[in-house]
């Protein structure tokens, strides 16, 4: 069962109660909490998912405000057409079972991400408070290996993209030397870190440089994806003087250039998802960003009251999904908003006001694939696993039965199965046979 919600508040440091109150946004972006050291098995993982906690509790309120992609650039510049995924669900409907939990020879609790090859699957995370990377070719059955087992000294692996050489992990690393670069002090801030493998399994950190650190300051990577010059990464600096975005780019996962921290579009703000789309790429988190290029980036606005969990390509252009607290019934409401540019965003009645939050969204081929929880459902508010689809991403209905024991944070497409990552662990979802 899933991690009940006032226990979640409670690791956030937050009181349920107190939190339901008004929170300025201004206070809230100024809030320097958010890369500050907590255990390293919960720092990606708990990021993502829990809008049952994530809305009631104030300190990650800057992580889920924020950003969506845009399919057309202002002034009407079409965007290239967006890869759709393969034909491996026939029907929404059939989502509602099919799902069993994957076997491992460690346990995929600790997953933060996964990508897919051309061989299988390969996921990163931490398994018992340890680096670890999970390889599969079905997502059925997955293999293990530590850091220890591959020869790496530490760190936290957070995303992993296809890419580089084959594949690229990024995250940090603590209390390290920087080989003679001449960045950190006795005092070994936190650094960001990159790693590059050709095959899933043997790994290699890209040795530390300036780029991934910063004086005096904490610098994590919290995302990557394959665009831009080969691979666009973001994340976060913080330190003295608040947080700030950012961004780097590499042509091949092993050279790294970082964009320029002083740029006025990263100030205030932080950097925690990207994703390929649009007019090039669209990275949220505190605020909204965009860029044609990974290069330059201009930040955007949001409507009031837009509180985003997840997002993805398709339908009428972009879908992000997401919650709203109802603070007098102590309740939690689903909220959909779609967009055709990017800049101007609808909230939709047909995905507005079913009970519950949604947490992450993918398009699945038939349609839309969201996934939450709703803590309304039980007496003790743990979080009850649900799904919602929808054809067209405007209207959506409730599956009667999500077919997975525990609350769903990210569900991954490959063209042989549906990964979906839970706090308890992987499950897959496959085509069952006519």
């Amino acid at each position: 069962m899933s991690r009940g919600l006032l226990e979640q508040l409670e690791v956030y440091g937050g009181d349920f109660e107190s939190a339901l109150a008004p929170i300025g946004l201004d206070g809230v972006l100024l809030d320097r909490t958010v890369l500050e050291p907590i255990p390293s098995s919960e720092r990606r993982l708990l990021r993502i998912p829990g809008w049952a906690f994530a809305l009631a509790a104030g300190l990650l309120v800057l992580l889920l405000i924020g950003g969506v992609a845009v399919l057309f650039r202002a002034g009407g510049e079409t965007a290239p057409p967006v890869d759709q995924p393969p034909g491996l669900v026939d029907s929404l409907q059939d989502l509602s079972s099919g799902w069993s939990p994957a076997g491992s020879d460690v346990s995929t609790a600790g997953v933060a991400d996964v990508a897919v090859g051309d061989s299988g699957f390969v996921a990163v995370g931490e398994a018992n408070l340890v680096g670890t990377v999970w390889t599969s070719t079905d997502g059925v059955s997955w293999t293990a290996q530590s850091f220890a087992d591959l020869g790496l000294e530490g760190g936290s692996m957070y995303s992993v993209v296809k890419g580089g050489p084959g594949f690229v992990a990024v995250g940090s690393w603590s209390g390290v030397s920087t080989e003679g670069v001449g960045i950190l002090d006795e005092a070994e801030n936190e650094v960001a870190a990159v790693w590059t493998s050709i095959d899933g399994i043997a790994w290699t950190r890209v040795p530390h440089t300036p780029v991934f650190a910063a004086v005096g300051r904490n610098v994590v990577i919290w995302d990557v994806t394959a665009a831009g010059p080969g691979l666009v990464a973001v994340g976060a600096e913080e330190g003295v003087g608040g947080i700030r975005a950012a961004v780097w780019t590499s042509p091949d996962g092993l050279a790294w250039s970082r964009m320029s921290p002083e740029a006025s579009a990263f100030t205030d703000g932080a950097m925690d998802h990207i994703i390929a789309g649009g007019p090039g790429l669209v990275a949220w988190g505190s605020h909204i960003w965009v860029s044609d290029d990974g290069i330059t980036w201009e930040r955007a606005s949001v409507p009031d009251g837009f509180h985003q969990a997840d997002i993805t390509v398709g339908g009428p252009g972009l879908v992000a999904v997401g919650g709203t607290l109802r603070p007098e019934k102590d309740a939690f409401d689903t909220a959909v908003w779609t967009s055709a540019d990017g800049l101007n965003w609808e909230r939709e009645a047909g995905g507005t006001g079913l009970e519950g939050a949604m947490e992450s969204v993918v398009d699945v081929g038939p349609g839309f694939f969201a996934t939450g929880s709703n803590p309304n459902a039980a007496n003790d508010w743990t979080p009850v696993p649900q799904a919602w689809i929808s054809e067209d991403g405007k209207h959506w209905q409730q599956l009667p039965n999500v077919g997975v024991d525990t609350e769903i944070f990210r569900v991954v497409v490959s063209d042989s199965a549906l990964i979906a990552l839970t706090h308890e662990g992987i499950w897959v979802w496959t085509q069952s046979e006519p």
